[in-house]
């Protein structure tokens, strides 16, 4: 019988019996199916835990079982509308004769025991950068429109809207500035990929694991990543390990010191959905993610970039934030960035007046965790 100290070993728990079709244990009576669910919603896995809750004696009251098993249903039909949206959106794209290649989740969901079980935030597809004007005309052909992106690593593709829940992002390359360091083992995805049918790529399997580990690490180390990173590395495993070529993917990694932490991940999926045993370096890696959420926090963010530069790099760092982070807070710096220094100052004036609360908490919570 196994123990569970806290609701996020008990929920990894749930994931795992899931993934392997296997019986959960009861949930221990000093932990909480409140809380539980709370941490399954954050990290977007509520509706795969539920499977596992359904199989339980000893069920959530009516309450939450109801919202939870709606939580589920509502993944269901996520999954169906996405489903007809892809396959809508890809035959357009075949039609114009526009190659493309889908990234990450659409095909990710066809390893898990169910395709509802692995929910996506949006759609990813990888086009030529020649063909984005093109890509415009398409999309708002089918009813979507384009959105601005928050994101400060938004440059390498472009997003589209289509209420009540579609979100496709267009990508030109595969990483933004912030993912530069893949570029070296990552340049041309084209090269590594195949047609599978006119128009429609596909990655070789041991660059597809490249890919997937390249997006979660990249988040991992910017502001930290959620539990169904992690299980996605599992379950993309568990179907491909034997097809991959490991020593290309290791000798790829080792070029941008990239090739440790990787096996780290993989010993954490084994240890969290497998048989793999804990330690506390695991641990350590365990309590980071669980306080991540499903793309990690700003905190977290902050706390890496403090730890990559030094005190006086960090503080210019804030004070002057370079044009790839103040375009996206003042957008007209796009079409004049001349204008950098005085939106600088702008800056500096503005935080102060608006968010000096935010500014003691991020003074303290470096104080507390450097």
């Amino acid at each position: 019988m196994e123990k569970f100290d806290n609701e996020c070993q008990y929920l990894l728990h749930l994931i795992k019996c899931v993934l392997n079709d296997t019986q959960p244990e009861e949930k221990p009576a000093e932990l909480s199916f409140e809380k539980l669910m709370l941490i399954a919603r954050k990290h977007d896995v509520a509706n795969i835990a539920y499977y596992g809750v359904e199989k339980l004696k000893n069920k959530p009251d009516d309450e939450l079982n109801k919202k939870w098993a709606e939580a589920r249903d509502k993944a269901i039909i996520r999954e169906f509308t996405q489903t007809y949206e892809f396959e809508t959106l890809t035959q357009a794209l075949v039609s114009e004769k526009i190659r493309h290649l889908c990234l990450k989740g659409i095909w990710l969901k066809d390893l898990y025991p169910q395709r509802d079980m692995r929910t996506m935030s949006d759609i990813d597809i990888l086009v030529d950068d020649e063909n984005t004007g093109r890509i415009k005309d398409i999309m708002a052909s089918l009813g979507y429109e384009g959105v601005p992106d928050d994101d400060e690593d938004d440059d390498h593709h472009d997003a589209y809207r289509k209420k009540p829940i579609m979100l496709v992002e267009m990508h030109r390359q595969l990483f933004g500035n912030n993912g530069n360091v893949y570029f070296e083992i990552l340049p041309d995805p084209w090269k590594q990929a195949y047609e599978d049918s006119p128009y429609v790529w596909k990655f070789n399997e041991s660059w597809a694991f490249l890919y997937i580990f390249a997006h979660l690490e990249k988040h991992y180390s910017k502001q930290g990543t959620g539990i169904r990173s992690i299980m996605d590395i599992y379950v993309y495993l568990k179907h491909k390990e034997k097809e991959l070529d490991w020593e290309y993917i290791y000798s790829e990694l080792d070029k941008v010191g990239k090739s440790q932490i990787c096996r780290d991940i993989i010993q954490l999926s084994n240890i969290w959905f497998g048989d793999a045993e804990t330690s506390p370096k695991y641990e350590k890696m365990a309590e980071f993610i669980f306080g991540s959420g499903l793309y990690g926090n700003k905190m977290h963010s902050i706390l890496n970039n403090y730890n990559r530069m030094s005190g006086k790099k960090y503080l210019l760092f804030r004070l002057f934030p370079p044009m790839s982070v103040m375009n996206k807070k003042y957008p007209v710096l796009k079409k004049a960035p001349v204008l950098l220094p005085v939106f600088w100052i702008v800056r500096m004036i503005s935080i102060p007046l608006f968010k000096s609360k935010n500014i003691k908490k991020e003074i303290n919570f470096i104080k507390d965790n450097k």
